[in-house]
């Protein structure tokens, strides 16, 4: 049998793909290295044995597979090569595709912008970049290659990696910058903010009657005589003459008139009670008149009818 032919069988049939026979005579046909391959039948040489798809080396000789992140697609003696930058291979016969936390805009594989993630390698449909899947929730950076890294927004507590995962904080309490956290943190005792989904702690602002302490973040109630009505970091005013706040009960916020004192509407201004007249609250009130045939003797500012 001719080179390229098997002479081990009747009829001299052409050596098949992947092996090779160089000589006239009787013997078989000879295997390729492992991972070559002939491009035709009936080869006679051994150099036409070429390194498949994946693997490199010289005609006819050994054949290495590629490295890891390199690849080769061709038959033949061509070494195996790099992808560009943000490109990887699955295995060392597939294309290019961008990598995760990038995604193919035509020319280039482009990061992820902030907000969005790619978790698979690829350049199709699935290999699109993703809003991240609560809608108050961001990434760090750009190029994020995990849901996983979107985190909830300032203002807002749960895992920015679930959808409806991060929920506003309530009046009362804020969180600080970027991150999933469990809850959000509550402002010190007698304060509040003004709204939800507070960013920052200076948002807490002391209730009405309280005042921030002058040694310390938290609030503190306003001292005798004097009041505040809103709600603010302001420090309590003083209480116009003849008015006393009454520092034990934190939900008074005004002044109130004290004992034999009454107020008057238009003004707020407290005035003494008029002879026969008594007032025995800390409140913001008429005088009572004294029982029948009772007086106070001309005293003004009584506090009891006796």
């Amino acid at each position: 049998c001719s080179p390229g032919f098997d002479g081990q069988s009747d009829s001299c049939k052409a050596c098949p793909s992947q092996t090779y026979k160089s000589d006239y005579g009787p013997t078989g046909c000879t295997d390729c290295p492992d991972h070559a391959v002939t491009l035709k039948k009936a080869s006679t040489k051994q150099t036409e044995c070429l390194c498949d798809a994946g693997y490199t080396g010289p005609d006819g000789g050994s054949c290495a597979t590629c490295s890891p992140g390199k690849y080769k697609l061709t038959t033949g003696p061509a070494t195996c090569s790099s992808c560009p930058a943000h490109m990887e291979v699955a295995t060392a016969t597939s294309k290019c595709s961008c990598s995760k936390g990038y995604e193919d805009d035509g020319d280039a594989c482009q990061a992820c912008t902030k907000g969005q993630y790619k978790d698979v390698v690829g350049n199709a449909t699935e290999g699109k970049c993703l809003p991240c899947p609560s809608a108050h929730s961001n990434t760090a950076s750009t190029a994020a290659n995990a849901s996983a890294l979107c985190l909830c927004n300032a203002g807002f507590a749960g895992t920015g990696g679930n959808k409806d995962g991060c929920t506003a904080c309530a009046k009362g309490t804020y969180k600080e910058g970027l991150a999933d956290t469990p809850e959000c943190v509550k402002c010190t005792d007698h304060s509040t903010t003004l709204k939800t989904a507070s960013t920052l702690k200076k948002e807490c602002l002391c209730d009405p009657a309280f005042q921030p302490a002058s040694a310390s973040s938290s609030c503190q109630h306003c001292p005798a005589a004097t009041y505040k009505t809103n709600t603010s970091n302001d420090e309590c005013d003083s209480c116009p003459a003849g008015e006393h706040r009454v520092p034990t009960d934190p939900s008074v916020a005004g002044c109130l008139c004290e004992q034999g004192y009454s107020s008057i509407k238009s003004t707020g201004a407290c005035i003494a009670c008029s002879p026969d007249t008594y007032k025995a609250q800390v409140l913001n009130r008429d005088c009572d008149a004294c029982p029948t045939d009772s007086s106070t003797d001309g005293a003004k500012a009584s506090t009891n009818e006796s």
